[in-house]
């Protein structure tokens, strides 16, 4: 825990810390009975009070099909990279969705389209993808992601950087 980065501690029951491979995900407890996560992949993540049950997760990959000079990381690139995040830290992926269409208007994605569909029918709670860009550029599908992390129907956005969650106060498309 670092008070120049963050004045005020959000886990304060996070106590140790260990010294692991990188790569390596550990569980451990503590004094207060929750369990504890920390990610040595990257490094001072730590995911605290993960739910019993797993998770299960959608891939979503896309790349705008416009400017295509432009596009960063090509749709196989992502998912390559995905697919090897999801099987390092063990995550259930029941489908992988690819789409070449722009997020800047809605309604403009059947596959994203889709994907939302299925969560609220409670196929999957999860959706692991690239960056929280490649979910969403308008202001349609951000309000519908938040209000299903609000209502916790999805319990998790996973990027190759961070976990969005529930609990998270904000979260900003």
């Amino acid at each position: 825990y670092n008070t120049d980065v963050d004045p005020v501690p959000r886990h304060p029951e996070v106590f140790l810390c260990l010294v692991a491979p990188k790569g390596r995900l550990y569980q451990w407890g503590n004094p207060s009975g929750k369990r504890i996560w920390v990610n040595y992949s990257r490094p001072f993540s730590v995911f605290m009070n993960q739910p019993t049950t797993k998770i299960k997760y959608f891939i979503y990959a896309r790349k705008s099909s416009e400017s295509e000079d432009r596009q960063v990381q090509s749709i196989d690139d992502q998912v390559n990279r995905l697919k090897k995040f999801a099987s390092d830290f063990n995550l259930d992926i029941k489908k992988t969705y690819t789409e070449e269409k722009s997020a800047k208007k809605p309604n403009n994605r059947p596959l994203f389209d889709e994907v939302i569909q299925r969560i609220e029918d409670g196929e999957a709670n999860g959706i692991l993808c690239w960056q929280i860009n490649r979910l969403s550029r308008n202001p349609i599908d951000s309000g519908k992601l938040s209000w299903l992390l609000q209502r916790g129907v999805l319990k998790s956005i996973q990027t190759i950087d961070r976990q969005y969650l529930p609990e998270d106060n904000v979260l900003i498309f």
